[in-house]
């Protein structure tokens, strides 16, 4: 089974139930988070697409308390998750994850703006090389479990830096920081994916 844990992208990684570690939520490798990229094309929108997916999990889960998600993707290893999570598809998480008696929480915020098209904007990309020495350890690492909240302080901080820059941030949502996302990844997850049109993206 493939899992997305909290705060760090693992795809392609195979897991048994005494393997796992709580919380850790399940993706369909090529249902939403390849399908919604290739509406967008592959490379960096490809990449965003799938950053969006897994916050839209995340905060369904941890901030709207959205039970329905919360079955769908935090894995128990029972045999009543696997049939519930074999009965849904990509059209049904847009569809159920979507709906209007939802807006107002930060999963439908991203389902929404993933279904019309409407995708978070890059605002700054650099090579860890490039960035001072002694920063490139913790950035290469800032998606992995240990970092999570270093990754939640930065994207706080990044989000005040450009509200104070005269640049709203446009979301419906009480925190509009939360659909701030920073990440790392790997050219080898990119040339993985040009290569592969409907395999996992590993990001790192």
């Amino acid at each position: 089974m493939t899992v997305v844990e909290v705060g760090t992208l693992n795809y392609g990684r195979t897991i048994s139930p005494g393997q796992t570690k709580s919380p850790i939520y399940v993706c369909r490798e090529t249902a939403v988070l390849t399908r919604l990229a290739n509406l967008h094309g592959r490379g960096g929108q490809a990449l965003l697409t799938d950053q969006m997916v897994v916050r839209a999990i995340k905060l369904g889960i941890e901030e709207d308390q959205n039970e329905e998600l919360s079955r769908l993707y935090r894995y128990d290893g029972s045999e009543a998750f696997v049939r519930n999570y074999m009965q849904w598809d990509d059209a049904r998480f847009l569809l159920e994850f979507g709906n209007p008696t939802l807006k107002g929480t930060y999963c439908h915020e991203i389902v929404e703006r993933l279904r019309s098209r409407r995708l978070l904007k890059q605002l700054f990309d650099s090579a860890v090389s490039q960035l001072p020495e002694s920063c490139q350890e913790l950035v290469r690492d800032i998606t992995k479990p240990q970092h999570r909240e270093l990754r939640r302080a930065l994207e706080q901080k990044l989000a005040a830096v450009i509200q104070d820059s005269g640049i709203p941030l446009k979301c419906s949502c009480k925190d509009a920081s939360k659909l701030v996302i920073v990440n790392s990844f790997t050219l080898k997850s990119v040339r993985v994916q040009s290569r592969d049109d409907e395999g996992p993206i590993l990001v790192t």
